[in-house]
């Protein structure tokens, strides 16, 4: 699912694109570009927007780049937060991130990464679940973007 927000209360508008988990981060680049109109929609009367995006799935890896390359178009700020994923997810989605990752860079204002492994390995204190794993990764990010948001961030977008 994903969401934007270009309106001074912060509600969130889904965007819904059912299927496009199961065609890879290449549908998902496709379909984005396709739907480009209706993505940026909620940004066109913005200065900066606030991206939040989780790397190696087919939405984050798919769309975010085409979404950031084309807030550069509009001359629109991009700040982004992107979590890459654990090793343990596999090497598949390891490799959506990287190479999302390097499209992203030439496109956003500012970046910052979380990498799953290097939260996992800093905070680690006992064996952990995946879903400890996660849930630590979660509260990482929630950090993030709360810092972020409190800066007065009104326009965001979250894939």
């Amino acid at each position: 699912m994903l969401f934007a927000s270009a309106n001074e209360s912060g509600q969130a508008v889904p965007l819904s694109w059912g299927g496009v988990h199961n065609g890879g981060a290449d549908l998902a680049r496709l379909m984005a570009l396709g739907f480009i109109e209706e993505i940026i929609k909620p940004f066109q009367n913005v200065s900066s927007v606030l991206v939040i995006s989780c790397l190696g799935g087919a939405v984050g890896s798919g769309v975010t780049p085409v979404l950031v390359a084309a807030l550069k178009q509009m001359e629109v700020s991009s700040d982004l937060i992107v979590q890459l994923p654990f090793s343990f997810e596999g090497k598949r989605r390891i490799v959506n991130a990287l190479q999302s990752l390097e499209l992203i860079r030439n496109f956003s204002t500012n970046l910052e990464i979380v990498k799953g492994d290097e939260v996992l390995h800093k905070k680690l204190k006992k064996e952990m679940t995946p879903q400890d794993a996660f849930g630590l990764l979660n509260y990482e990010m929630t950090e993030k973007v709360s810092r972020i948001m409190k800066q007065g961030f009104t326009n965001y977008f979250c894939c």
